[in-house]
């Protein structure tokens, strides 16, 4: 997890990341990520309330909560047709995961 590359992926969805926001990132891994040293201070700077992953959760304390196994494949598949990434989201228990869910 590298925060040039993040700030890649929001230029290139056209995501601008607010303070409060909470990061889901799919992976589509299961392995816990490697965090990059810089992205514990990265995520402080942009005011991130929470990073959310769909695989495992990142192997270190990055300053905010971070959880991993989280179901992103629908959303994913929402936002890309609508072209919109931004919205309330909403976590719904299913079975072992945690479904995302916007509402806009």
């Amino acid at each position: 997890l590298d925060p040039d590359a993040l700030e890649a992926a929001a230029a290139a969805q056209r995501v601008t990341l607010r303070p409060a926001d909470v990061l889901l990132l799919r992976t589509r891994g299961t392995a816990a990520p490697a965090a990059a040293p810089s992205l514990a201070a990265w995520l402080t700077a942009h005011g991130i309330a929470a990073l959310a992953l769909d695989g495992a959760a990142p192997d270190r304390d990055l300053g905010v909560p971070a959880g991993g196994g989280w179901s992103l494949e629908a959303l994913h598949a929402d936002c890309t047709a609508r072209g919109s990434w931004d919205g309330f989201l909403v976590s719904v228990p299913d079975g072992e995961r945690a479904n995302a869910v916007l509402f806009r």
